[in-house]
């Protein structure tokens, strides 16, 4: 039918089916689905106990999404990359003071598995004793065939994250709330 109708195909006026599509027993979203929020206890615990932030990893990382960088392909597009750079590491205005951070520094950052260097961008838009780094960028390798990207190749946040690091809840890798420290 798509072949013949080359312009596309009118279905009539769109009606609203969300109540009807709903997986839900009572068909709302649940925006606190109980198993995430009996999940929060146990995060309350860890930060009480400090087994998340450390001495030695004293900050957390989160990654981030950039409005012109929505997925890696992005960053072989010369349109979208020009400019200033974006892959860089924002901090708090107190966490810079306290580490002697300026806005341009380039600021090793380490975690229990890896590190990188990445310049700083200072601001207030982040929480004291939270850094974030964009994630989808480290086109430096020398297999990579994106030459635009590699011009442009940021870092890549994953050598930060510990592979082995689960989320209980979800059974993912923990991406974000990575502890780090800066040096």
């Amino acid at each position: 039918a798509l072949l013949k109708n080359p312009n596309g195909i009118d279905l009539g006026p769109l009606q609203t089916c969300l109540t009807e599509r709903m997986q839900t027993d009572d068909g709302r979203i649940q925006l606190a689905p109980v198993p995430m929020m009996a999940d929060m206890n146990r995060l309350k615990e860890k930060l009480e106990n400090h087994q998340i932030i450390s001495g030695s990893y004293p900050l957390l990382l989160i990654g981030r999404r950039l409005l012109r960088s929505h997925n890696t392909w992005c960053h072989n597009s010369y349109r979208l990359v020009k400019g200033r750079n974006e892959c860089t590491m924002l901090i708090n205005p107190a966490d810079a003071d306290k580490y002697d951070i300026t806005t341009g520094d380039t600021v090793t950052v380490s975690s229990e598995v890896g590190t990188l260097q990445i310049e700083a961008n200072i601001t207030d838009q982040m929480m004291p004793g939270v850094i974030s780094i964009p994630q989808g960028w480290g086109h430096s390798d020398d297999e990579a065939n994106l030459s635009v990207a590699k011009s442009k190749p940021g870092v890549n946040i994953n050598l930060l994250t510990n592979g082995e690091d689960i989320d209980f809840l979800t059974g993912n890798a923990v991406l974000n709330g990575v502890p780090v420290s800066l040096g």
